[in-house]
């Protein structure tokens, strides 16, 4: 099993996975405040605002990476006077810093969201879904009937088989994979990571990647990426070539990490939510029929630290906020 006896609590408040997103209008910055009451961390990208306002200082906002992570409690003798605290240096720093506001995406698992609900006035998104690998028949307690039956019939193709990889030397094979998936779903520019991008998962994790494949004869036809950190899988990205569609191999990819998840002492795979909040979105549904007893709560918050200047950028932009946008001078016209 992976180190358990990491810094940090998991792979998404590490600043080395922060500086995977980083651009040439963001950096990472990893915030560290403590005092006699504890400490806590905050792992952010902080981002130019393209808006000049006439007294032409910078301003900026910050955002949780790709992921989950916020603000998270490393220690505390007394946990209310530690965050009280902690919100009195982090008001200071963003004063000074030209920080304009935050938008924070906490991780459903360490369930930092509800400690610092009050504090950041964060607000419940949605459910995600894992599965519970400490279970002694993981699949047949966490996986639908419906599946375990769909895994079964394509298991008898003897042309078809999976393997399981750490620490990949190249992700050559999947970027072809992930793009083409990415293609026929009609995903936004968000979700198109450059090339370089899975070089440096690899060159900064090198011991935390592990991969799933699924062959049809001798063609890789779909895979897996996952992040291994502690007591936990992230099932990461992953992808299946259109004309293989028929096979399902999606189901045998989580087949796969179930098994070794499983195997080698890992507490839970995590899936994420679906693409919306709605408890019949697709998605979401999908995902439930591999974890039927294993959901967290996901919350999500959306923080002004200077109002007024807030206020002047959106009036700068022309926008009202009323969208539901945030940050809504950010909002595309």
């Amino acid at each position: 099993m992976a180190n358990t006896g990491n810094t940090y609590p998991d792979i998404y408040f590490e600043p080395e996975y922060a500086r995977l997103y980083e651009t040439a209008d963001s950096r990472a910055v990893e915030y560290r405040f403590s005092c006699e009451y504890g400490e806590i961390t905050d792992l952010f990208l902080k981002r130019s605002i393209p808006i000049l306002l006439p007294d032409g200082t910078q301003y900026y906002d910050i955002i949780t990476p790709y992921g989950y992570g916020g603000p998270v409690i490393h220690h505390a003798t007394d946990q209310e006077k530690l965050i009280s605290a902690f919100l009195d240096d982090f008001q200071h720093y963003t004063a000074r810093e030209h920080i304009v506001a935050e938008f924070v995406r906490f991780h459903p698992i360490i369930g930092n969201g509800a400690v610092f609900r009050d504090a950041y006035h964060a607000v419940f998104d949605r459910k995600t879904v894992g599965t519970n690998l400490r279970y002694d028949d993981v699949i047949g307690t966490e996986f639908s009937k419906h599946k375990r039956k769909e895994i079964r019939r394509i298991l008898r193709n003897p042309d078809l088989r999976y393997e399981i990889e750490e620490n990949p030397r190249s992700l050559d094979d999947f970027v072809e994979i992930y793009y083409s998936t990415m293609d026929r779903d009609g995903a936004g520019e968000y979700y198109y990571f450059p090339p370089a991008y899975f070089q440096q998962m690899l060159e900064r994790f090198p011991g935390h990647i592990t991969t799933g494949k699924v062959f049809l004869g001798d063609r890789l036809i779909a895979m897996g990426v996952y992040f291994r950190y502690g007591k936990y899988l992230h099932a990461h990205l992953s992808g299946t070539l259109s004309e293989y569609l028929e096979y399902s191999p999606a189901y045998i990819l989580k087949y796969a990490l179930a098994l070794y998840g499983h195997e080698k002492g890992y507490a839970y795979i995590h899936y994420g939510g679906g693409s919306s909040p709605d408890p019949d979105n697709g998605l979401y549904r999908f995902k439930r029929e591999f974890g039927k007893n294993t959901e967290f709560d996901f919350y999500l918050a959306k923080k002004v630290w200077n109002e007024q200047i807030y206020q002047q950028l959106c009036d700068a932009k022309g926008v009202t906020g009323k969208s539901g946008f945030f940050p809504a001078y950010r909002e595309q016209r």
